[in-house]
């Protein structure tokens, strides 16, 4: 079965309609061993999961749009009111997919038409049409919220990309274990280091490097390997408002810290923080749980990770066990001083808590603080443009916690 993820998704009607005429319909009168040419009942079959995949890229692209309307506060009356009056700040507040896919009409059309009075009772025919189709699909609720169904499809969707997008990643590296680690890298032999810990192969490749005829000591290669130690990971994630366009990025990366962390000896903790702080899910193994809750996310407030820094020593308050943050913000706009900021940071890094730092869209001050927080952290720095193809920062996460 096809998921596209959430930003592939099919923008036009058109498009469905030309998908779903594609797909066909299945012939009813064909039966089983009929010799006329007609469809067998493995064509049968493969066609109608293709109709089945067309559906399904109907229904998430009516969830993510229960979505975007239930994050945007969507009240019909209002959104057409809006639209009527002073249109641009509509289009800047919902953007011009929503509007296109709520009205029919492209932005732009929109913009010159909406005058004339024939048009408008269109336009508002148009409104309420679409969002009594998604009352019906029950993605959204009486008061125009998301419901528990659009989640679901949206929470499957969002795992399965992810799971294929690893899987061709995995594919395409090679990974050894051992029963006591992992092999992240190797080092040359030393008199403290274990004979078993020898790569033969990578010692054979040193040695024709080093143009020797034979292995010698300084060809000798020894795997380095993860500790085994227990971790209990905090993904601390940042909603605020100026993070909307970069929510996906975000619960793409919460998808892979679990993905990374099943089967493993691995607990994950979730906070979500704004102008203030909510700690979603404790440190537990309920991915599940983490999972409904990260699907739930909606941006709001400004960005006040302070707050956020006090809630995680609290939640690592007695904790024995490797002590690590995965950290997602665009630091916009940051509430407090930054030294007081660094400040913190410090405390807790002497506490042995371990910083992921992924700064999304960072304006140049933004650059200056991450970097400064760098300078005292043992974690790594990630910095991502969000406009830029092939971003592969969920799956360098999911290679830190596999």
């Amino acid at each position: 079965m096809i998921h596209p993820s959430l930003s592939d998704e099919i923008k036009h009607q058109d498009d469905y309609n030309r998908l779903e005429k594609d797909v066909g319909e299945i012939p009813s009168s064909i039966e089983e061993g009929d010799k006329s040419g007609s469809l067998s009942n493995s064509d049968k079959e493969k066609l109608m999961n293709s109709r089945v995949e067309a559906e399904n890229k109907i229904d998430l692209k009516d969830a993510v749009m229960s979505e975007e309307l239930s994050s945007n506060n969507f009240i019909p009356d209002i959104f057409f009111e809006k639209m009527i009056k002073n249109f641009r700040t509509v289009k800047k507040e919902f953007g011009a997919k929503i509007i296109r896919e709520v009205t029919n009409y492209d932005p732009d059309f929109l913009e010159n038409n909406l005058k004339f009075k024939e048009f408008q009772d269109e336009v508002k025919n148009n409104v309420n049409k679409k969002v009594a189709q998604l009352k019906q699909k029950k993605l959204l609720d009486d008061d125009f919220k998301i419901t528990q169904e659009a989640l679901n499809i949206l929470k499957i969707n969002l795992m399965k990309t992810q799971e294929k997008r690893i899987k061709n990643h995995i594919n395409s590296t090679e990974k050894k274990k051992s029963e006591y680690g992992e092999i992240v890298e190797y080092k040359v032999y030393s008199s403290n280091d274990k004979f078993k810990d020898i790569n033969i192969r990578k010692s054979i490749k040193q040695a024709i490097k080093n143009s020797h005829d034979e292995i010698k000591i300084n060809d000798l290669n020894v795997a380095l390997k993860k500790s085994s130690q227990r971790k209990d990971v905090i993904f601390a994630v940042d909603s605020s408002v100026s993070m909307k366009n970069k929510i996906n990025m975000v619960k793409r990366v919460g998808v892979s810290l679990i993905l990374g962390s099943t089967g493993r000896d691995v607990r994950l903790g979730l906070i979500e923080f704004n102008n203030k702080v909510e700690s979603l899910v404790s440190l537990s193994n309920n991915f599940e749980l983490i999972l409904d809750e990260l699907v739930k996310i909606k941006i709001q407030n400004d960005t006040d990770i302070f707050k956020v820094l006090e809630e995680i020593e609290l939640s690592f308050k007695n904790n024995q066990n490797k002590k690590i943050v995965v950290l997602m913000t665009d630091f916009l706009p940051t509430i407090g001083e930054n030294q007081r900021l660094l400040n913190k940071f410090y405390s807790l890094t002497q506490k042995e808590i371990l910083f992921y730092l992924i700064g999304i869209d960072l304006d140049n001050e933004g650059k200056k603080l991450a970097k400064e927080i760098q300078t005292i952290n043992k974690g790594k720095l990630y910095l991502v443009d969000s406009q830029e193809k092939d971003q592969d920062v969920d799956i360098k996460i999911f290679e830190e916690f596999l």
